[in-house]
């Protein structure tokens, strides 16, 4: 789910010699621009957006067997190049170097890329609804101070659509952010029945408490080699202080309150917090 540490994650993994990609989002310098578009318009495909994902279970296999070329075309046409840079190498398809690429987005539409990528690794780090809602709401009310009262518009040009991405209202109400990191987080569990061993879960204030012992098995996970002096120095600056960020409110306390029965709060732990 977006705003659950997905950032952080990534950036370690950076220092320590991951490729996440040239064509970095410059709200967001380990997300790759890309993959972004690339997930987009699949989402686009079923009428779904990143922030209203419910249609997209609708994507049957009429619709994948369309995009599945298409990709693959992007994959290895000229456009590969943002996210590779001007290296040689054809097609992402090809790359022999430890890559990936960051997008929450990935996991609602991770079955199609299992397609593509049928031995990838699946790291999915998840936070308490509320943090994640509060942090979805800030953001948000930055875009509008910053957009001065203008929307925020940025066109995106792929195959000749043009898409228009806005502000995002829905992240504007607590409830909705917790309805959709319930959305995300459902489908993410999930994916331990699919892929089994290629799929990781990582509790994001477990990390925060003990960051280097847990980056460790996530370096072993996706055999990225890593000794524990590097990891240990990668996350010296890892902020503790987030853990439950929330308690500090008394208005999001109230919130966690009417939700924390949930039985997804219950699954993760999130029942009992102070």
């Amino acid at each position: 789910m977006h705003r659950s540490g997905t950032s952080m994650l990534t950036l370690l993994l950076k220092e320590l010699g991951l490729f996440v990609g040239k064509d970095l989002d410059p709200f967001d310098l380990n997300e790759s621009m890309f993959f972004i578009t690339l997930n987009d318009w699949l989402l686009r495909q079923s009428n779904a957006t990143w922030d209203n994902v419910y249609n997209y279970q609708f994507m049957d296999e009429f619709m994948v067997e369309k995009a599945l070329p298409i990709i693959k075309g992007e994959l290895s046409g000229k456009r590969r190049k943002k996210y590779l840079g001007n290296g040689k190498v054809k097609s992402i398809i090809d790359l022999d170097i430890p890559w990936a690429w960051k997008d929450p987005r990935t996991t609602i539409t991770i079955d199609f890329w299992k397609r593509i990528f049928p031995n990838a690794k699946i790291l999915h780090i998840y936070r308490n609804p509320i943090d994640v809602a509060e942090s979805l709401r800030k953001r948000e009310l930055y875009v509008r101070e910053h957009a001065k009262l203008k929307f925020w518009v940025k066109i995106l040009k792929f195959l000749d659509y043009k898409a228009v991405q806005t502000l995002s209202p829905r992240m504007l109400h607590l409830e909705e952010g917790v309805k959709l990191w319930e959305d995300y987080v459902q489908k993410a569990l999930s994916l331990t029945d699919t892929y089994g061993d290629d799929v990781m879960h990582i509790r994001y204030e477990d990390f925060l408490e003990t960051p280097a012992s847990i980056l460790k098995k996530v370096t072993d996970f996706i055999e990225l080699s890593a000794e524990m002096p590097s990891i240990e120095k990668a996350v010296k600056h890892v902020d503790a202080s987030r853990k439950f960020a929330f308690l500090n409110n008394e208005e999001l306390i109230a919130v966690y309150k009417k939700i924390q029965r949930h039985p997804l709060l219950q699954q993760l732990n999130y029942e009992q917090i102070s």
